[in-house]
């Protein structure tokens, strides 16, 4: 997190224009969005069956060698539909984003980049490690991030070697994480039929209504993106994505959370344990919550130093409603716990295409009215919007069909908490240097917050959590 907000606060802006940060920023949401069209919802379908076949080392060896043809297979036939897209994507961008056009011919190679790291990213989690996949692409990717910045600024080169230093970033990374799951000894692939009729039904049905939902997941996180490169220019994209990683921070509780518990909730359900994806459903929701108000809470009360320390802030502090909209719209999704991941492994996952589908359609709706109205203010609404629609919907689609819930009195007990204490820091006033002014107010909302999840019934989780953390850092026995 620390690394992104240096990467967002600082290098960006010092190094970069608001034009070269829509650049980048339009070419990974493009591949991001068309990443799951060479993956045919393999990576989700691996995760969702692998406990089935985790002990069947024929199977197993069968399910993995079937992982990795589809999207082989898919990725040839990708390339021709982009191919024939090519001069659709060129008539969207050419008005407001001509550069952008310049760059539509690489895009495949980043698509696959990300499609591949995705895939290894189930392998991973299916295995329970999700710190490996996390520490090459939060910690290492961000990284050579900054460091192909520092290169492209000081090397004086052509803006398209920023394009190219970023692809081969994400070329790096693929590479490491590769070498590492692949020469461990109990990785084997081996077509065989130890797999059923029966098996291979249930599996492609399950892929064809996965792919449909990341697409469409994909779609609601990022059309706002494309739809600002197509309607109000890259520049204006730059100055949106600033604010929008910024909010997007909130949820990094739910990004953490959501790799282990898909897993566990699948076997859970393979083994008929309701107790158990309940108690999952109520501690993530509650968890995510605190920790996500607490980011929340650091964001917004120190947003106006934060933009007044950022180089050139200025040309950026128009970004300043975009966290607040994406911050609330983010809050929300992860108050709302393993909503998506319950229903995943559920026999009800082909609905939630139809949900999603019908949020697509609003969340594009709402763009083409609120961007020409409201620029990239507006771009924030309609995509606070959706995603609000899209976790709300979920919400009462679980507890209709399954009659599950995550909330319960602690959750309202935290919500209060977090009113208080966003109440109670947002009256503080302070006029010194921004950099004191965000220390003093941070540290307060830290020490606020340890006070209330040590000495309140917020939550005995994190409260444990701090009290391990104290222990390794030597404050207790």
């Amino acid at each position: 997190m620390l690394l992104g907000f240096f990467l967002v606060l600082f290098i960006y802006p010092k190094f970069l224009s608001p034009e070269e940060i829509g650049l980048v920023r339009a070419v990974i949401d493009i591949a991001a969005l068309f990443s799951p069209y060479i993956l045919l919802g393999v990576p989700n379908t691996y995760v969702r069956f692998f406990p089935f076949y985790a002990e069947d080392k024929a199977k197993l060896s069968a399910f993995r060698f079937y992982s990795v043809l589809i999207p082989v297979l898919s990725t040839g036939l990708f390339l021709i539909l982009y191919q024939l897209c090519e001069q659709l994507l060129i008539r969207t961008f050419e008005a407001q984003s001509a550069l952008l056009v310049e760059y539509l011919d690489i895009i495949p190679i980043l698509i696959f980049l990300m499609g591949a790291n995705r895939m290894l990213r189930a392998y991973y989690r299916s295995d329970l490690n999700i710190v490996t996949p996390n520490f090459y692409e939060s910690i290492i990717l961000r990284i050579f991030f900054a460091g192909s910045v520092l290169f492209y600024y000081y090397g004086d080169l052509s803006v398209s070697w920023l394009v190219y230093l970023f692809i081969i970033a994400n070329g790096v990374i693929f590479f490491f994480m590769l070498k590492d799951f692949v020469f461990r000894k109990d990785f084997k692939l081996r077509f065989n039929k130890s797999l059923s009729q029966s098996d291979v039904s249930q599996i492609m049905v399950f892929g064809v209504f996965v792919v449909g939902n990341t697409l469409t997941g994909e779609m609601i996180l990022r059309v706002d993106t494309w739809m600002l490169s197509s309607l109000s220019g890259l520049a204006a994209t730059g100055i949106y994505s600033v604010g929008m990683q910024m909010g997007t921070v909130i949820d990094l509780p739910k990004r953490s959370f959501s790799q282990i518990t898909t897993p566990v909730i699948s076997k859970a359900y393979k083994e008929g344990d309701w107790k158990q994806i309940k108690d999952l459903y109520h501690k993530t929701s509650l968890n995510q919550l605190l920790l996500g108000g607490f980011i929340f809470i650091l964001m917004w009360t120190n947003a106006y130093d934060l933009f007044a320390l950022i180089p050139n802030g200025d040309k950026f502090v128009a970004g300043i409603w975009v966290l607040l909209f994406i911050g609330l719209a983010k809050l929300f999704s992860i108050a709302t716990g393993c909503t998506m991941e319950i229903l995943q492994v559920s026999k009800y996952y082909r609905h939630t295409l139809w949900i999603s589908m019908s949020l697509v359609v609003s969340a594009i709706l709402l763009n083409l009215w609120l961007i020409p109205e409201y620029g990239i203010t507006g771009a924030a609404i309609a995509s606070a919007l959706a995603q609000f629609l899209n976790n709300f919907i979920l919400l009462l689609f679980v507890r209709w069909k399954l009659k599950i819930q995550p909330y319960k009195w602690e959750n309202l007990f935290a919500l209060l908490f977090l009113l208080a204490v966003l109440g109670g820091i947002s009256f503080l006033e302070l006029d010194w240097l921004p950099i004191v002014n965000v220390v003093l107010r941070s540290a307060l909302v830290v020490a606020v917050f340890y006070a209330g999840i040590m000495f309140l019934p917020l939550s005995s989780d994190l409260r444990d959590m701090v009290k391990l953390l104290e222990k390794r850092v030597g404050l207790r026995r």
